[in-house]
């Protein structure tokens, strides 16, 4: 009996806002274990390909997410290796509890006299191997999110722990935590302002690992002495990955022909 070939590899979609990173790897599992059994006259069963996805987007954003296949899911830490790229968009004068516009509202400041000059001269403030933040508790995405309801409203949290229990734990006993959330130092590299009108503001990051773009938004908005959220988010580049250059669109996927590859089979 011929021993049934297996499709190894490593590649990246344009992740679509609205799509957490789980729902894209389930999409694309799907489709890449229908092609291969086509291709291969072998039989569809319940068992489908191994697959995983690094460095997780939110539903609210989009851009580039790296995927496994087979022993590429070993393979795409060194994919995730080096800085990230984030265009960040953010509208001044509202605060939500979330940081970004899916979290309900929790202060307002009806005029923003902040300006392009004071914004511009506080960016190098943010800029460096130890900028300290801090997550913002109702949304807590590192790399597992966990959607809790409670009281009609979502609630997110990761997989943290404070006192050796994981904080989404915390959420779910709806105990308060026992202490505040600790800031922690993250690295920046550069930050430019790409616009800035009309209450709103973009900026390319360009970032380590463990950045909340979110966070980012929310403390330059406190130091330009006004309130400020997330309302959209791209990720642009993961390590040596190029969004549109490196990436397939994920409706555009049919096959697993139709992967640009950065590894296969024989290179891993």
């Amino acid at each position: 009996m011929n021993k049934i070939p297996a499709l190894h590899g490593v590649f990246a979609v344009n992740k679509p806002i609205g799509w957490t990173s789980r729902d894209v790897v389930n999409r694309v599992q799907n489709v890449l274990t229908k092609s291969w059994c086509a291709e291969h006259d072998l039989p569809l069963t319940k068992k489908k390909l191994k697959m995983g996805h690094g460095g997780t987007l939110d539903p609210i954003a989009e851009g580039v997410l790296v995927l496994g296949v087979g022993n590429g899911c070993k393979q795409m830490h060194e994919y995730l290796k080096g800085t990230k790229k984030y265009v960040v968009t953010a509208e001044l004068g509202k605060a939500t509890d979330t940081y970004d516009r899916e979290g309900a509202v929790t202060h307002q400041q009806a005029n923003v006299n902040a300006d392009r000059a004071t914004l511009e001269a506080l960016i190098p403030d943010f800029v460096g191997e130890e900028v300290w933040q801090k997550p913002p508790i109702a949304w807590l995405s590192d790399c597992v999110i966990y959607l809790l309801v409670r009281t009609g409203g979502k609630l997110r949290y990761s997989a943290l722990k404070m006192n050796g229990k994981k904080l989404y734990e915390y959420a779910r006993e709806n105990v308060q935590l026992p202490k505040e959330i600790q800031s922690r130092p993250v690295s920046i590299q550069r930050i430019d302002l790409l616009r800035f009108q009309d209450k709103i503001m973009e900026l390319s990051v360009e970032c380590g690992g463990g950045v909340y773009m979110r966070s980012l938004v929310h403390d330059l908005a406190l130091r330009l002495g006004t309130y400020g959220h997330m309302i959209a988010l791209k990720r642009i580049q993961q390590g040596t990955i190029v969004l549109d250059r490196d990436t397939i669109e994920l409706q555009a996927l049919k096959s697993h022909q139709d992967i640009i590859w950065l590894c296969q089979n024989s290179m891993l």
